[in-house]
């Protein structure tokens, strides 16, 4: 009791990008995050890859195509009062986990129960244009192909769209394990 108040404490749930492969494009603010929590959700690959920064969490971890499970049991262990992080590649809110976190907690109505948290992250489109040397310095687009959850001719549509404003385009998902050829006729 506070000044005769009750002080509620907020759960918080991190939603920690881990940047464009392995621990070198992690932010500080992400290495904080992760310090801070007491569990950790992850996509397997990229707990393999942070196990240095992870190794004296409680570690919960799935394969590809089981965001959801990952995203519904970090609200769990953050619902049950522990400091949890959901860690995405990349930045989490550029075709990463936050999207997904944000409406299973608005589903549940948690928000006056969890704090979540977003943390940002250099994307591997980024990442690759610093690589290579080519400075994004004017407009861009990014554009995932991956027709999973957007239609074909949307994304077609999109990148026709993209290609008459002249904008720098980033490619995401070209290709998958069931999508081995690309898709030729989308950037012609």
């Amino acid at each position: 009791i506070v000044n005769n108040k009750k002080e509620i404490i907020m759960k918080k749930l991190y939603i920690v990008s881990s940047g464009a492969g392995s621990d070198t494009y992690i932010t500080t603010q992400a290495i904080n995050a992760i310090n801070d929590c007491e569990v950790v959700v992850s996509y397997t690959k990229y707990a393999k890859e942070l196990q240095n920064l992870i190794q004296d969490k409680q570690l919960f971890t799935s394969g590809m195509t089981h965001e959801i499970q990952r995203a519904n049991q970090a609200i769990q262990f953050a619902k049950d009062g522990k400091t949890t992080c959901i860690i995405s590649n990349g930045d989490v809110n550029v075709f990463g986990m936050a999207t997904l976190v944000i409406e299973l907690i608005d589903e549940q109505d948690l928000w006056d129960e969890i704090e979540v948290i977003s943390v940002p992250g250099v994307t591997s489109f980024l990442a690759a244009a610093s690589r290579v040397g080519a400075p994004i310095s004017q407009d861009f687009a990014i554009i995932s192909l991956s027709d999973r959850l957007t239609d074909i001719s949307l994304i077609q549509k999109r990148v026709d769209l993209a290609l008459e404003g002249d904008f720098i385009i980033g490619i995401y998902n070209p290709k998958s394990k069931k999508r081995t050829k690309p898709y030729i006729n989308l950037l012609q």
